[in-house]
């Protein structure tokens, strides 16, 4: 795979995107194959690139490890006493004491709270109205609709638009997804004529949600061209 350049343009960056996106279905199509079978990662090594092994993170553990025995051990509580009183952390969120309870920059950002809310609802719909037959391609929709929501989110990142190239290059994407995601449910409004208005009013949200991304796509373009 090839390495990233702080001087590469929008249209690099999408090459270097779809290679990635070509390498993981790759690597996922032969870890389903080998996953059982011993040394299933060096099986699946010989049939990627060369170098395969070298760009994998190593998560093994040596003997000069921590011993995690019982760092994780905690005493049930005894639900039948009922809940224990609430206590809140120390800190707030205005002095940046609580880090934990502060948003991501991009949770803030209008389009993509908007598209989660969306996806939220599709969810329910996909969990409690879809037919079982129409499961599949629910799920087909709520998959194009998190990758629009992934790639918004790195897009938007801390909001610094530090490299406005790859900000570029992931907002395409992720309108592309949400277009893709609205074909997805306009086929099933038509094919189930009962829930017609439900679906019609998912994708009117997700249509907004691709206006937006649209005017961030036009955002990260002036930032680009303000880029030295």
């Amino acid at each position: 795979m090839r390495q990233a350049n702080e001087n590469w343009s929008e249209f690099d960056w999408e090459l270097a995107l779809r290679e990635s996106d070509e390498y993981a279905e790759q690597y996922f199509k032969l870890l389903q194959r080998f996953c059982d079978l011993p040394d299933s990662e060096k099986l699946i090594a010989k049939h990627m690139d060369p170098g395969f092994l070298e760009n994998m993170p190593d998560y093994g553990f040596s003997e000069n490890d921590p011993d995690w025995d019982g760092v994780f051990d905690v005493e049930e509580p005894n639900w039948g006493q009922g809940f224990p009183p609430f206590e809140p952390k120390s800190g707030s969120d205005e002095d940046g004491e609580n880090e934990d309870a502060q948003a991501l920059f991009y949770e803030t950002h209008p389009t993509f709270a908007a598209m989660r809310q969306a996806t939220a609802g599709w969810c329910n719909v996909y969990a409690v109205i879809l037919p079982a037959e129409k499961r599949k391609t629910g799920l087909q929709a709520l998959y194009y609709m998190g990758r629009a929501l992934a790639n918004l989110a790195y897009s938007i990142e801390d909001g610094t638009y530090e490299t406005p190239a790859i900000s570029l290059a992931l907002a395409k994407r992720s309108l592309a997804s949400l277009n893709q995601a609205v074909g997805v449910i306009d086929q099933i409004g038509r094919e189930l004529p009962d829930i017609t208005a439900l679906v019609a009013t998912i994708r009117d949200h997700l249509i907004r949600c691709a206006d937006g991304v649209a005017d961030h796509i036009c955002m990260c373009r002036k930032k680009l061209k303000e880029s030295p």
